[in-house]
């Protein structure tokens, strides 16, 4: 096989150098990383001169009472309840979409007068759990599970809703008493099953490279396992291990079951990190044949890898939005208004024919499958 040019390599390498840029913040020996890391806003917005919903920039800095026409959720959120309170965050696992998600909320916080304390725990959950423990401990108004950490936290979630704290959650496995907000994995999940499943005629071997091990995750290897045994039964789907969230892991894993198993016809990858290592393994071996797709959450890297050709499909996700949604679900909460337990953000299927290139943002609005059942105590 032709193996593909080392400008396609180039190109993943710096892109995902850019992803790990992203999440780089180490918690400082407290476990509690400095504010003046948030950048402060420009420009905050100034409530009332916009008809219609505020797009994601706009949200970010936004000072006061923002109404249910121009909110993310679609209820008038008055952030000057974040004045004079403190929120806790803690991020589980180390991926470029943490802070994504936790700059913009900061950013709103702090311009209204409020502070916030971000850890990123590494994939820790002891240390996840131990952080919410000394944040509930000392008073803090509202807290944040970003990314992933689920059933692991069930003792201080209990905790936070006993003293009337809101507990939001994003990406964190919809454990009850937790308001979560996730991409709707429902929607385009089967799609992309769809499509890696005609693009391989039906025939060969699906592998699964990312984190199994993970809630939000596991889902995506389940719906593809369940969509492509419907529709394509001569299709096998392969685990592979979960990897080490860098992308050499991900590329030894791929290259591994790569050279094992020549039916390997396509790699369904769980974010644009493993998707990276699976282009470098093909790379090597010269398999331009192998269909990678991906979830880019960073509204970039996908993108990127689509036109420069090494990146079949991918799930365009807006983790700005999540971000702010989540802003607006605690400000909320802190004015005592009830919380659904389940809200669901859209996401579209990107591929070359319908790359929406960088301005892909998926701003509509959010889907909420449960009544509103979390009650806080105002």
């Amino acid at each position: 096989m032709k193996k593909k040019s080392r400008k396609h390599m180039l190109i993943a390498g710096l892109l995902v150098v850019a992803l790990g840029a992203c999440s780089s913040d180490d918690a400082s020996e407290s476990g509690v990383v400095e504010e003046e890391a948030v950048a402060e806003p420009e420009a905050p917005a100034e409530v009332g001169v916009t008809t219609g919903r505020f797009t994601l920039d706009q949200s970010v800095g936004v000072v006061g009472v923002v109404s249910a026409d121009n909110s993310q959720s679609g209820l008038e959120v008055d952030f000057s309840v974040f004045n004079g309170k403190n929120i806790g965050i803690v991020a589980v696992l180390p991926v470029p979409e943490v802070t994504i998600q936790t700059d913009a909320c900061q950013a709103i916080i702090k311009a209204n007068g409020g502070t916030s304390d971000f850890v990123n725990v590494d994939g820790d959950a002891n240390k996840a759990v131990q952080t919410f423990e000394t944040f509930i401990a000392r008073g803090d108004a509202g807290l944040w599970n970003v990314s992933n950490a689920g059933a692991a936290l069930r003792s201080v979630i209990d905790s936070a809703n006993a003293k009337g704290i809101p507990f939001i959650g994003t990406y964190a496995g919809n454990e009850p008493g937790s308001a979560d907000i996730r991409e709707d994995e429902w929607a385009t999940t089967p799609i992309i099953a769809q499509y890696i499943g005609n693009q391989m005629n039906g025939e060969g071997t699906v592998a699964v490279l990312g984190f199994n091990g993970i809630y939000t995750l596991l889902q995506r290897t389940t719906i593809l396992e369940s969509v492509l045994a419907f529709e394509f039964p001569k299709i096998k789907v392969v685990r592979l291990p979960d990897f080490d969230f860098t992308p050499e892991g991900a590329r030894a894993i791929a290259e591994a079951a790569l050279q094992a198993d020549p039916s390997i016809k396509a790699i369904f990858s769980h974010w644009d990190v493993p998707a990276s290592g699976a282009i470098q393994a093909a790379s090597d071996l010269g398999r331009d044949d192998l269909i990678i797709t991906s979830y880019t959450g960073d509204n970039k890297s996908g993108y990127e890898f689509i036109e420069a050709g090494v990146l079949a499909a991918t799930v365009g996700q807006s983790n700005r939005q999540v971000g702010v949604l989540a802003c607006e679900y605690l400000a909320l909460a802190l004015a005592g208004q009830a919380l659904p337990e389940d809200t669901l953000v859209p996401t579209g299927f990107v591929s070359k024919a319908n790359n929406p290139g960088s301005a892909g943002v998926f701003n509509a609005r959010p889907y909420v499958l449960n009544p509103t059942t979390i009650a806080y105590k105002k």
